[in-house]
Order: C-alpha cells, then structure tokens, then sequence
C-alpha cells in the first residue's frame, strides 16, 4: 500500500473498544514518499483527520454513507 503500509488496531484483538489506531510505514529512501509522510505525520499532528465510511463496488464506484 502506498503511503501506508499497515494500519493497527489497538485492541482489537481483546475484543475490547479500539484505544489507538496507528499507521505504519516501511523505511524507505524515496524523496517524494518521505515528503507525503511527512505530510500525513502533520495532517495528525494537527487533529485534521475525520472518520468517512464509504461503499466501494465490483465496478469501483463509490458511495459515501
């Protein structure tokens, strides 16, 4: 996946609510993906994040909910 490589579920595996989610990335040194994690880091860092649930179907059209 790209920018992103996994997205972890804090407590998911207890079956409890989740208390964290983080986004994990592999190092890597390519200038322009360093530059759109950086990004993504800020984007957090600055609480400008939302929650969408969105419906994607066989023919890849998308509906948000």
């Amino acid at each position: 996946m790209h920018p992103v490589d996994f997205v972890v579920f804090e407590g998911l595996a207890d079956g409890d609510r989740i208390r964290n989610v983080t986004l994990v990335a592999r190092a890597r040194r390519a200038p322009r993906l360093t530059s759109i994690r950086r990004s993504i880091k800020k984007a957090v860092d600055r609480k400008n994040v939302e929650w969408q649930t969105l419906r994607v179907d066989a023919e890849g059209q998308i509906e948000i909910l």
